[in-house]
């Protein structure tokens, strides 16, 4: 006779949905701001490929944060709905699989910056829109199908849905697991490339007798910037890098504990999209903070 699943006690559970909730509503928040921000530079010509990119992720990511939101609320109000029925199971699986998409779109968007400032290399905003549209079609139609076949399954958390590796299922996880892979190794790949190439750069200014602490300045920026971004994408992804190696090479489910990490990390993937974006990009930062005081104006006493 097979031994029961384990699940998470309900203070855990209780303590996931907080953390959810938390992030939800941040990511919805910053997101909003940054997509108002990045549709009024698309207004004007000229918009730059990454601003374009990077719409494109902040919408994607609203959506992540509404579906978190949701899940934080009723798994627990009134009682939890993705337990007690199938079709709302179903659609938590889905909140997943677009979370999972926004950190794919990621790694399309980190090559799309080594290529420009490594080789200065700026392809088609059409190539990189086809690239990052396909990567969602193709999980989406395997999410559809996987649903139509009833694949939902409840983990072990008790508050979140994932589809069984069977049918559809299983191309779902196939192709979740090389694109993953692939966007994380392509984040870094393309930033280290770019540290190094920034390095090259910056000992090459100084044979031209610029000033050195001018070389040294820019230099710090770029290591600091790239490597912020990289500390920040591994924090989020790090917990299901690990969870995908472990069931990989022992043919085994995930540890509880590494369960219940990467479902409470990797959904702060939708906060930390926004605080990366305004950290590198200058012009959008002050852009967002420019907007923030416009909107107080009308409050203020004169």
């Amino acid at each position: 006779m097979s031994s029961p699943v384990a699940v998470v006690g309900q203070s855990i559970q209780d303590a996931m949905l907080i953390d959810f909730g938390v992030c939800g509503l941040t990511g919805l928040i910053l997101n909003s701001l940054v997509l108002c921000v990045l549709v009024s530079k698309l207004k004007k010509r000229g918009a730059h490929t990454d601003v374009k990119i990077c719409t494109f992720i902040a919408f994607a990511d609203i959506l992540a944060s509404m579906g978190i939101l949701f899940r934080s609320i009723f798994a627990k109000f009134p009682y939890n709905i993705i337990k007690a029925h199938p079709d709302w199971c179903k659609f938590d699986g889905l909140i997943t699989i677009i979370l999972y998409c926004s950190g794919y779109t990621l790694g399309v968007m980190s090559v799309e910056r080594y290529l420009l400032i490594c080789f200065n290399i700026q392809l088609s905003i059409k190539f990189w829109l086809i690239v990052i549209i396909s990567i969602y079609l193709l999980m989406i139609i395997l999410t559809i199908l996987s649903i139509a076949s009833d694949l939902q399954v409840l983990t072990s958390t008790q508050v979140s849905c994932v589809y069984n590796k069977i049918g559809a299922g299983y191309y779902v996880f196939l192709f979740g697991t090389i694109l993953f892979v692939a966007s994380f190794l392509a984040v870094i790949i393309s930033y280290f490339g770019i540290i190094v190439k920034k390095s090259k750069q910056c000992l090459n200014q100084i044979d031209l007798n610029v000033p050195k602490n001018t070389v040294y300045k820019e230099l710090t920026s770029t290591l600091v910037k790239s490597l912020i971004n990289i500390a920040l994408y591994l924090l989020c992804f790090s917990g299901k890098l690990y969870g995908l190696f472990y069931t990989l090479i022992t043919g085994l489910k995930r540890p509880m504990i590494v369960e219940i990490f990467c479902q409470s990390i990797i959904c702060w993937s939708v906060v930390v999209n926004p605080i990366i974006l305004l950290y590198m990009n200058t012009e959008i930062r002050n852009s967002l903070i420019t907007m923030l005081k416009e909107v107080k104006l009308p409050f203020s006493i004169k």
